[in-house]
């Protein structure tokens, strides 16, 4: 007579597991160094808009 050998943890827990830890996982879209280059590049391109922002105001004659 075999018997199968049991697992220690209830089925219905391990499922609930298996769920919480597949809905925990974000998927990294891009890397975080790339990340960081991005919100700088957008920061000097805003630095960048007002510093050139008046004297496009003076150009258009405001």
């Amino acid at each position: 007579m075999t018997t199968s050998p049991r697992s220690i943890f209830r089925e219905r827990a391990m499922k609930q597991y298996i769920q919480r830890r597949q809905k925990d996982v974000v998927p990294h879209l891009i890397a975080a160094p790339l990340f960081l280059l991005l919100w700088v590049l957008l920061g000097l391109l805003l630095i960048a808009l007002l510093l050139v922002l008046p004297g496009l105001h003076g150009l258009i004659g405001g």
